[in-house]
């Protein structure tokens, strides 16, 4: 018998500059994570159009910080906000690290409005 490797599952690399958002929530990758790290929670911010997401750290906010394994970044659920801006389906969007407003800014319909 041939010698057996374990087997380790195959990440796709998130390119820097997005996240990923589904019915219940975002997942924080591991680009992002630093600014998250410290924190227990996070306050949520949207636009009028539900266009624009931030998520910004804090010690105790509205939602819980959700650490995901091996240091791969953070999971923050919001169900509800998620239904109100009308993600279905899990999908990669773009994101970037406001340092002004000290906050993850994520385009929930992609760039301008257009769909991710």
């Amino acid at each position: 018998m041939k010698k057996l490797k374990k087997w380790e599952p195959v990440h796709r690399r998130a390119t820097q500059n997005e996240v990923s958002i589904d019915k219940i929530g975002i997942d924080i990758f591991a680009w992002a994570a630093g600014h998250f790290r410290g924190h227990k929670g996070a306050d949520l911010y949207v636009d009028d159009e539900m266009n624009l997401l931030g998520i910004k750290p804090v010690a105790k906010g509205q939602r819980k910080l959700i650490s995901k394994a091996e240091g791969r970044g953070f999971f923050v659920s919001c169900t509800s906000l998620m239904g109100q801006a009308g993600v279905n389906e899990r999908k990669k969007v773009p994101a970037e690290w406001d340092e002004k407003e000290t906050m993850l800014i994520v385009h929930l319909k992609g760039r301008r409005g257009k769909p991710a």
